[in-house]
């Protein structure tokens, strides 16, 4: 098996399940050939080449404890696929790599951990676009890496009751539209030339918000932006707050900057 499949699903909607106690490997760990195919590991599934190859889409959860790794950690071609992470998903190439122009969809839970690219297939601006969804749990959330480790996602929805904090530097692109139901946390530099919608965007201490030229940020019920503490926020764009446009924490160091062409409504306190 060093160089074929170590399983091969060739029936339409068939189902794999890699226990707990289970090692897959071979060149392409798990190949499934017919569409509508589903893949859940809880295991181990270490490949040379694809951890796990859909050739006509489908799904692959990765569930708590499991681990998958290989050049291409989950490949998708062919049809619109779909990947939940809940444990480890590892590509020295990519993660995640799925096919262009299908509604693709990765759902990344809390505690999930990706090593490599997490590509959603779709470029930004396309009529069909990708979605990154950040899940609830019982804890919260933290990812890295929006925008250069996570692409071509047009959109990024944050679930309800759902609580993620997006560490380091992270970069909204044109043309992306984040969803925000939960509680969304920037603690680090937030560059955004996208849309933000729902709850808005929270700010931790010492944190930056960039937002420029055709970024918008909106709340219609509350705050668009809340900065917890020191924080500088820099706008060029369009923000929209039921209650505050912007509003900082008493008793630190705030800075806001206006560039030209920032919009505002509602009031920076």
């Amino acid at each position: 098996l060093a160089d074929g499949d170590g399983i091969r699903i060739d029936a339409s909607g068939a189902a794999v399940t890699n226990q707990s106690v289970g090692l897959i490997t071979g060149g392409t760990g798990i190949y499934a050939s017919a569409g509508g195919s589903g893949v859940v590991n809880a295991g181990r599934i270490k490949a040379t080449f694809n951890g796990v190859y859909l050739l006509h889409g489908g799904s692959v959860t990765n569930l708590a404890g499991g681990t998958i790794g290989a050049a291409y950690g989950v490949h998708a071609v062919g049809a619109a696929a779909t990947g939940v992470n809940a444990g480890s998903l590892s590509g020295s190439a990519d993660a995640v790599l799925q096919g262009a122009g299908f509604a693709n969809r990765v759902v990344v839970d809390p505690g999930a951990a990706f090593s490599g690219k997490v590509d959603g297939g779709n470029t930004l601006g396309s009529s069909i676009v990708s979605t990154l969804e950040l899940a609830s749990g019982a804890t919260a959330g933290t990812l890295s890496g929006i925008g250069t480790q996570f692409v071509d996602f047009g959109q990024v929805t944050v679930d309800s009751g759902a609580r993620w904090t997006w560490a380091g530097a992270n970069t909204i692109g044109a043309g992306v539209t984040v969803s925000n139901h939960g509680t969304l946390t920037a603690a680090g530099t937030l560059t955004n030339a996208g849309s933000i919608t729902g709850n808005g965007i929270t700010l931790a201490a010492g944190s930056e918000l960039y937002n420029g030229a055709g970024g918008r940020i909106t709340n219609l019920s509350g705050n668009a932006v809340i900065a917890t503490g020191g924080g500088t926020v820099v706008d060029a764009g369009t923000l929209i707050g039921g209650s505050d446009a912007v509003s900082f924490a008493s008793g630190f160091a705030n800075r806001m900057v206006l560039q030209a062409g920032a919009a505002i409504t509602g009031t920076v306190d």
